[in-house]
């Protein structure tokens, strides 16, 4: 049974953009591994993906508001786990 449930919603437990840039770079190691795209067509791809779902949402995309320059490519390709 779940008792509690903890929402960092503020960056006060974990550096959001810290976390994010490892997951990110875990993730292009998988895609280059497993999917056999480099690092740079997944980032496209992941940025075209980022504008469609931009524009089905609108302002409901939690992230719009957090990085207004959410379709520049943020991570660097080079980055490893």
């Amino acid at each position: 049974m779940i008792r509690t449930v903890i929402f960092d919603i503020d960056n006060t437990l974990y550096s959001y953009d810290d976390a994010h840039k490892v997951a990110f770079a875990a993730l292009l190691e998988y895609a280059e591994k497993n999917l056999h795209m480099t690092a740079e067509e997944f980032t496209k791809l992941h940025a075209e993906t980022m504008g469609r779902l931009k524009e089905q949402m609108g302002d409901g995309l939690p992230e719009r508001k957090r990085y207004p320059d959410w379709n520049r490519n943020r991570y660097d390709s080079s980055c490893t786990v």
